[in-house]
């Protein structure tokens, strides 16, 4: 998605939920300007951090994953509301293990994980071992990241993600499955 598209997109959203800009900029805790470079095009929010951009996501009821894999467009929006509230509190401890434990559920090795996002083995494994927050990384490396471990951001951002609940998503116990079959 371009960038003059991405900004027609939370301009049409936020007009559409009949915000005005400080009132999105208040509900995703930012500065307005902050939000307008967004909307103007004068920021990209994909480079922008990982908790950011699920907040003014979040804040337009635009599902982060869905956003990143370029499921919306400006002129048909077809994004469900959710209203439900966002908890900021979280263990970084608690936030990469999960990391660690998904990985290892499906027998992928940290190199891989890094090859699969585009990083550096260095840069992943600070994720694991806390030294580096996924909420504070590059929106696009986190759901990158996210994407390739079978985790959904929005749980994750929220703190609801544990490899218990992730496991019996049935997307991933048919990948599962399909896994063991191969």
């Amino acid at each position: 998605m371009k960038q003059n598209e991405i900004s027609a997109l939370l301009k049409a959203r936020r007009k559409r939920l009949h915000l005005t800009q400080r009132e999105v900029a208040l509900r995703a805790g930012i500065h307005m300007n902050a939000y307008q470079f967004f909307e103007y095009g004068m920021r990209d929010i994909r480079t922008s951090s990982f908790t950011t951009s699920c907040r003014v996501l979040m804040t337009l009821h635009l599902d982060p994953l869905k956003f990143f894999l370029g499921y919306y467009h400006a002129s048909e929006e077809k994004a469900s509301h959710n209203s439900e509230r966002r908890s900021e509190a979280r263990s970084t401890v608690q936030s990469n293990a999960i990391l660690r434990d998904m990985r290892v559920h499906l027998g992928l090795s940290q190199k891989e994980v890094a090859h699969n996002v585009g990083i550096g083995l260095s840069t992943y494994q600070k994720f694991e071992r806390g030294e580096r927050s996924l909420l504070t990384a590059n929106f696009g490396t986190a759901c990158a990241i996210l994407e390739t471990l079978h985790l959904d951001p929005k749980k994750y951002y929220d703190g609801r993600c544990t490899l218990s609940s992730d496991l019996c998503d049935e997307d991933l116990c048919e990948m599962s499955d399909q896994t063991k079959i191969t």
